[in-house]
């Protein structure tokens, strides 16, 4: 799941993932790769929760469309996701 909130002062929109660990079961790490970064399959992991959950914060360009997947343990994960990022 992600979460979106514009910046008044920027053309940025901080997009706020979590990945919640009843989804995902016993994995080490999770990563986001996706247009934004290039497809990047050592882009940096997600921040593990105390209580087993992932977060990762990304600022994006505004007005504009992306596409990602997660990698779990390395392994990619589900399908590619898309979102929009417009105001």
């Amino acid at each position: 799941m992600f979460t979106k909130k514009y910046l008044a002062t920027k053309p940025v929109c901080k997009v706020f993932f979590k990945v919640h660990k009843k989804n995902i079961g016993p994995a080490q790490s999770i990563k986001i790769i996706g247009e934004f970064n290039d497809w990047d399959m050592k882009a940096p992991a997600m921040r593990k929760l105390k209580n087993g959950d992932f977060s990762y914060t990304l600022n994006l360009d505004k007005d504009k469309a992306y596409q990602f997947r997660y990698l779990i343990d390395d392994e990619k994960a589900g399908f590619v996701n898309s979102f929009e990022v417009i105001e």
